[in-house]
């Protein structure tokens, strides 16, 4: 089955939300003020990474807006709008009035302005896809728009029904994408989305896709002319003006060749859905049975299993000083890129190592590797019948009974933090193999008025929530398999994020929060971003907000934003396992057609990272004897307590450290 966005159109988007287009590509009438420029009219971009990471943390805004406001209210109504007003500019790095705001936004209201995309180059161009402004504050869409095509940026032609001028319905809310194709498809340079009507509480702002194919560099300004009149008939008095200035318009192809990624890999670049997903899996298996297995971990809300694929010297064994390694993706069903990266990556290590490559071969033969591709397959078939230009922002984020995957896991670190303010680590509490709560554990674990740990530590009712099937399933295999290093892809940015995920202060959105082992995690999130093609490139246009490659495209979690009940959080303080947070696509689910790029863009950091679970940090260097002697506590207990003190010298012994 082809998804929908297929089926309305066989043409990819331009690229105005995975930053193919560039700013200088985009141009409006007039704008409100800077943050809300034509630069800032891509679909689905965001007013802050915050809410473009977590969904959990917008309630929370909401709540700490709410509880100021009433702290501070006053009879004062102007006191009152400027309370409002500082709040939405300190909450968080909120502020929707600098240059990062949530769309583009006329500076009037009136049907003549206009947002305009030059492709620099003639497309056949077959549709528009349209949001509104993303914003917690503000609603503000287009309800209804003319579209007008160029090839000289002067003279315009607009698309007609007949004698009249096509007039395209759009959105009746500001977050939920509407695709509109056009009666034939139009070969031009630039296109123009002009709005005729819109919300009457807002104004008009938008987001912006546009779906085209580019055309030949040779395609002349007659085959235009002839095209134009076959398919668009009612377009006949404009289209010889449409195809005027044909020699200048890229004759050589530049700016296509300029940046155009080609990959000599020969895998399946396509998107799966369930079926598709396991029969490619089965077919990596027949081709590489002696290194291969396929199992599952459990099933989903509505019944998928969740597989796995076990790539290893001799698989469904754990060898004795061999490291398990994992990577997940699709915890967030709406983020699709690493699910199909994964995908992909088993395919290409089979190949390689049915061709000899050693470096394949020697990690196959040293580490134990498990890749998870589809966490929340149920997430995921809602977000794959939508399209991947149609899914909006969060549709199939949560699994099928609404849980955030992700954040669904217990929050040890409140437990640990708490025994570390009563003074009880490392004597009585250790910072590692933290405990699991008993409430956790329970079938009905939902909420519940009072509830502590058998040490008496409470647990903050408000995050004692739901527990999804698929999050007791990951918690069970990461119990079962002695893990040392793992990796969970995720979408939206671009960036590797590390442990602690919340800050100590529950009021506190950002913090930096290290762990004991930060200098690993940092060496270990570099070793990642730092060989992504674009991770850390300093030249490379921001996904949303938050400029990460000034910091070599990582950063700690807490930093960015707070999130209780992370799956990097659980899984080091429960299970010793390092794991770590890949955003590896501004785009949480791309076109298929940018599979190969983002293939390319991915292929040396997944390889890279995996690496990483037989090797210890930079600099460091320990004999068995050493790590032996790190690993044995004051008390003989094991490992050594504290807050302060790092739980691992090194990933290599990692491995070891589980068997004790």
């Amino acid at each position: 089955m082809r998804n929908s966005s297929s089926l309305l159109t066989d043409c990819p988007p331009l690229g105005l939300e995975t930053l193919k287009i560039d700013d200088f590509q985009l141009h409006a009438s007039t704008m409100r003020h800077y943050g809300l420029g034509p630069h800032r009219g891509r679909l689905n971009i965001q007013i802050s990474s915050i809410i473009a990471s977590s969904g959990s943390t917008l309630h929370r805004i909401r709540s700490l807006f709410s509880v100021a406001l009433d702290e501070n209210r006053t009879t004062d109504e102007s006191r009152n709008d400027q309370l409002e007003t500082d709040f939405r500019k300190t909450a968080g790095g909120l502020n929707e009035d600098d240059m990062f705001d949530g769309g583009w936004c006329a500076g009037r209201n009136d049907p003549l302005q206009w947002f305009e995309v030059d492709a620099r180059r003639l497309m056949k161009f077959t549709g528009v896809v349209t949001q509104g402004r993303s914003s917690l504050w503000s609603s503000d869409w287009v309800s209804s728009y003319k579209v007008l095509l160029s090839n000289d940026s002067h003279s315009w032609v607009t698309l007609k029904n007949g004698s009249r001028d096509l007039i395209f319905s759009a959105n009746r809310e500001k977050e939920i994408p509407v695709l509109n194709t056009f009666p034939k498809p139009v070969v031009a340079r630039y296109i123009r989305v002009n709005p005729r009507s819109w919300y009457a509480s807002g104004g008009i702002c938008m987001r912006v896709e546009i779906m085209g194919c580019p055309m030949p560099a040779q395609f002349s300004s007659n085959s235009i002319r002839y095209r134009v009149k076959k398919k668009c008939p009612q377009l006949k008095k404009p289209e010889a003006t449409a195809a005027r200035n044909q020699n200048s318009i890229d004759p050589n192809n530049y700016y296509r060749r300029r940046n155009e990624v080609t990959t000599t890999d020969n895998l399946d670049f396509k998107h799966h859905n369930y079926k598709e997903m396991r029969q490619l899996m089965k077919v990596v298996n027949e081709m590489c049975p002696n290194i291969t297995r396929i199992y599952n971990i459990g099933k989903s809300y509505n019944g998928q299993k969740l597989y796995a694929i076990e790539i290893s010297d001799n698989p469904g064994e754990h060898e004795l000083g061999e490291p398990e390694f994992r990577y997940t993706a699709g915890s967030h069903g709406n983020e699709v890129l690493g699910r199909e990266l994964l995908l992909l990556l088993m395919q290409f290590m089979c190949q390689e190592y049915l061709s000899g490559n050693t470096r394949i071969r020697r990690l196959v033969d040293e580490t134990r590797i498990h890749l998870l591709p589809s966490v929340n397959p149920d997430g995921y078939e809602k977000a794959y019948e939508a399209g991947s230009e149609l899914s909006g922002w969060s549709l199939g984020r949560w699994s099928q009974d609404g849980l955030d995957i992700h954040h669904n896991f217990p929050d040890l670190n409140s437990v640990l933090w708490e025994a570390e303010a009563r003074k009880w680590v490392p004597r009585k509490y250790h910072n590692h193999h933290v405990p699991i709560p008993e409430w956790y554990r329970s079938t009905n674990a939902t909420g519940v008025s009072e509830c502590e740990t058998e040490e008496g530590l409470s647990f903050p009712e408000s995050l004692r929530l739901g527990v999804a099937v698929e999050t007791r399933a990951l918690v069970s295999w990461m119990e079962k398999i002695p893990f040392v290093l793992g990796g969970n892809l995720q979408g939206g940015e671009l960036v590797v994020t590390f442990p602690f995920d919340r800050t100590r202060s529950v009021t506190t959105l950002r913090e930096t929060t290290p762990t004991a082992d930060d200098h690993v995690f940092r060496w270990l999130a570099f070793s990642y971003a730092s060989t992504h093609r674009l991770m850390t490139d300093a030249s490379r246009r921001v996904c949303h907000t938050d400029d990460f490659a000034k910091e070599d495209g990582t950063i700690n979690g807490a930093s960015w934003h707070t999130a209780a009940g992370s799956m990097n959080d659980f899984s080091y303080l429960h299970t010793n396992c390092f794991e770590l947070s890949m955003y590896v696509g501004c785009d949480k689910f791309p076109h298929e057609t940018e599979l190969p790029e983002e293939w390319e863009n991915n292929r040396e950091s997944l390889l890279v990272f995996m690496e990483q679970s037989a090797a210890s940090p930079p600099t460091i260097s320990f004999t068995p004897s050493v790590i032996a002697a790190l690993h044995q506590a004051p008390d003989g207990s094991g490992r050594v307590g504290g807050g302060g003190a790092p739980k691992h010298p090194g990933l290599a012994a990692c491995d070891e450290a589980h068997l004790m």
